[in-house]
């Protein structure tokens, strides 16, 4: 079930999939993936400045660091994700091409730098195949830490 996780009494619990945040929400770009992600997960957009965006995002599968032309404000929201947040893997999505922005997202704790220009199906599969990765963790997290009231399979 899409955005829900099943505690151990069986009952449903709402968790997000995925947070974008940026600082252009009216941008063409942003509007068209946020609407092809919604096919296959919940996804809530929120705005850069937005200083409740790290208690959201600690709620999260994924988030999506959408930096613009404006990587150092990104790294900056970089930073202050991953100290908060640590397990929640970050994608930093930027218009520049650069290695050294590259880098340092990289070495700031992105799971990925992606450059806008790629196709957004390509962006897609990069943000589905990081949240199937991070569902798989957290299940075999739970077996490891809880094995009497998980089942496992794997």
């Amino acid at each position: 079930m899409k955005g829900h996780q099943t505690s151990n009494a069986g009952q449903l619990l709402k968790k997000k999939s995925v947070i974008w945040i940026s600082d252009n929400s009216d941008s063409l770009y942003t509007r068209n993936i946020l609407y092809l992600l919604k096919s296959d997960e919940e996804v809530e957009y929120r705005d850069a400045a937005d200083k409740a965006v790290l208690l959201s995002a600690s709620e999260a599968d994924l988030v999506v660091l959408d930096a613009g032309c404006k990587p150092e404000a990104g790294l900056e929201i970089l930073m202050e994700l991953k100290k908060n947040i640590p397990d929640v893997p970050v994608l930093f999505l930027c218009d520049l091409d650069s290695g050294v922005w590259i880098a340092k997202a990289l070495r700031s704790g992105a799971r990925d730098y992606i450059i806008k220009s790629t196709n957004i199906f390509y962006i897609k599969r990069i943000m589905q195949n990081v949240l199937e990765f991070q569902r798989q963790n957290s299940r075999i997290r739970e077996c490891i830490t809880d094995p009497v009231h998980h089942t496992c399979r794997w």
